[in-house]
């Protein structure tokens, strides 16, 4: 008898701890409720919503525009080859005939027998279309194999006609494959070995913008403001003005 009476007591104690573990329970669970509905909890959760989707709109936005400057810069790369390739075939037409030009006028007998001026212009050909295979592979795209094409064509025509523009293309290539030292060392050779050339201010700017890829802050500035100061009304000086706009507000 007695034993039930400590049963039902410790039932009783029990039960009377559960309640009031349920009613504590209760009580966090109302608070917190009211906490959710609470109008700045909620406005602010609605604000980070609306934050989260922008930032998904941003990102896409982003792709898209970084894939439409990938293409402008395709195209333009493109056309830029297309120029140089036009501009070397117009050259070498006028190599032609001022080759023939000047053997007729040397030499008339030797035009007649098909011996020096016929020999002068073979060469050219021969020289041209070495390096128009050189320029075609790099217009493929495909870079490695255009270095070495490039590479065989200085390595033929040292004093070629095309051997400035050859040493800077093969820079290009090394620069459109990030290998940014070997592009510079490349490029560096038109300036040291050509200084007439037309590709000086090109090898320039391709220059400052592989120390910029390297992060190489005062290399970069040093190159493009060369470029500005020597060559102020051309187009890759227009480039390089922009890209020392974008250090500048960079803090670089």
């Amino acid at each position: 008898m007695w034993c039930c009476r400590f049963v039902i007591v410790g039932l009783s104690i029990f039960s009377s701890v559960a309640f009031a573990d349920e009613a504590a329970l209760e009580q966090r669970i109302s608070r917190l409720e009211r906490t959710l509905e609470s109008q700045p909890l909620v406005e602010m959760l609605r604000r980070l919503e609306t934050l989260q989707q922008d930032v998904q709109q941003m990102r896409g936005e982003m792709e898209q525009l970084n894939y439409s400057i990938e293409g402008i810069k395709k195209r333009q790369r493109d056309l830029y080859l297309d120029i140089d390739q036009r501009l070397t075939a117009l050259e070498a037409s006028e190599t032609v005939v001022n080759s023939v030009k000047n053997g007729v006028s040397e030499n008339a007998s030797d035009v007649s027998s098909g011996g020096g001026s016929t020999t002068a212009t073979t060469d050219d050909r021969k020289e041209l279309s070495e390096y128009q295979n050189a320029f075609e592979i790099l217009r493929a795209r495909r870079y490695d194999d255009a270095m070495i094409a490039f590479k065989s064509y200085i390595e033929s025509y040292p004093n070629g006609k095309y051997t400035a523009n050859a040493k800077y293309w093969l820079g290009e290539a090394n620069y459109v494959t990030r290998r940014f030292p070997v592009a510079i060392e490349e490029l560096n050779k038109v300036l040291k070995e050509h200084p007439e050339s037309n590709k000086v201010q090109d090898a320039l700017l391709k220059i400052g913008f592989s120390y910029y890829e390297l992060k190489q802050w005062p290399e970069a500035r040093a190159n493009l403001q060369r470029l500005v100061n020597t060559y102020p009304d051309s187009t890759a000086a227009k480039l390089a003005r922009k890209r020392l706009d974008q250090m500048d507000a960079d803090g670089h």
